[in-house]
């Protein structure tokens, strides 16, 4: 299946369709473009899988609904596609944040499917001696819920999200295997 690009420029890193504040999103795990500590990466990889706390800025008064996509653009699936860690869709629009605590389910989030084939979060673990590699933690804001199943992949969200996109924002962490 491939992939589908969609998200225009001018909604790229924070943007905001006009008259709309940006959103901002930040972690205490790590500053955007740094090194994410290893409790977070894979336990495949020496780490513990924890979800690291990402919290953003209030999105925009159209926003019904938001879209969580953590993805390593460095790393590619069977079909060429950037790899999937964590992919979350219908997180309500009053969220601010998510941390291994968060009640998805209970928020009416739904986990869909990563790379590995698992509805959960799947930290990183590129191959070793593959050089470094920028995780993006990818937050949409749409202007509906997505009405899509559980098992819901990475194409088929991004498909659900089109024309639907009010604001988006990047948060950038790196991670390397030595």
């Amino acid at each position: 299946m491939k992939r589908i690009h969609f998200i225009a420029p001018f909604l790229a890193s924070g943007a905001a369709l006009q008259g709309q504040q940006p959103i901002k999103m930040t972690s205490p795990a790590f500053k955007n473009n740094e090194k994410i500590p290893l409790a977070y990466v894979h336990t495949h990889c020496g780490g513990k899988n924890e979800i690291p706390t990402i919290q953003w800025s209030q999105p925009p008064s159209a926003t019904k609904t938001l879209v969580l996509i953590m993805d390593d653009p460095n790393g590619r699936d069977e079909q060429g596609n950037p790899w999937v860690h964590w992919l979350v869709f219908n997180i309500p629009a009053t969220s601010v944040g998510i941390d291994a605590t968060t009640d998805l389910t209970g928020l009416g989030a739904i986990q869909g499917r990563n790379s590995w084939g698992k509805n959960s979060y799947g930290g990183p673990c590129p191959p070793i001696g593959s050089g470094v590699h920028n995780y993006q933690f990818t937050l949409y804001a749409l202007d509906n819920k997505l009405t899509i199943a559980p098992t819901a992949t990475d194409a088929q969200v991004r498909e659900a999200m089109q024309d639907h996109v009010v604001a988006s924002s990047v948060l950038i962490g790196r991670y390397e295997r030595k």
